[in-house]
């Protein structure tokens, strides 16, 4: 999780500060046997030259040996001194 959170402050780092961003996009893994489709949505924002935020969430359906639904999110901050 760290390096995910990492990852994307990096890329939020290169918004100008007060610029933000808002994704949304559905996926699928896995093969025709096992596997999870679903959504997610992210959000990020640039606040200051040294403060920048980020979160992500989401939600699908996993398939094969243990189907059910499931979700997650991340959040994360950044800030520099």
């Amino acid at each position: 999780m760290r390096d995910l959170a990492r990852v994307e402050l990096d890329r939020i780092d290169k918004l100008r500060p007060g610029q933000g961003m808002l994704e949304a996009f559905g996926f699928l893994r896995g093969d025709l046997v096992n596997g999870f489709g679903g959504g997610a949505v992210e959000y990020g924002h640039r606040l200051s030259e040294s403060t920048s935020l980020f979160g992500r969430a989401e939600a699908g359906y996993r398939y094969g040996g243990k189907p059910g639904g499931e979700y997650n999110a991340v959040a994360g901050g950044r800030w520099r001194f």
